[in-house]
């Protein structure tokens, strides 16, 4: 059948949404710590999903959620100039 249409909040009009820096989100990545880095980098840049995380990483499924949620909540306030690595907000 048909896949419905969905659309998140926010993105209605993609050309109305924030444009990130590549410069600033590459240097934002680089100040989260590691773990949360690491499954960022796995889960929200090379596509894995979180049970091949844990599998990669021996840690359980919830641990890669957890860090991935921490890591979005830390770059959102990186990039919007809340925080920094040494003073987290």
């Amino acid at each position: 059948g048909e896949v419905p249409v969905q659309i998140v909040m926010g993105t209605e009009n993609p050309n109305a949404m924030p444009v990130v820096d590549r410069i600033a989100l590459d240097k934002a990545i680089a100040q989260l710590p590691p773990g949360y880095r690491t499954v960022f980098t796995l889960h929200d840049i090379e596509g894995h999903e979180h049970e091949e995380i844990a599998r990669m990483l021996g840690c359980s499924v919830g641990t890669s959620k957890s860090q991935l949620h921490k890591a979005r909540m830390r770059l959102r306030s990186l990039l919007s100039g809340g925080g920094t690595a040494a003073n987290p907000s």
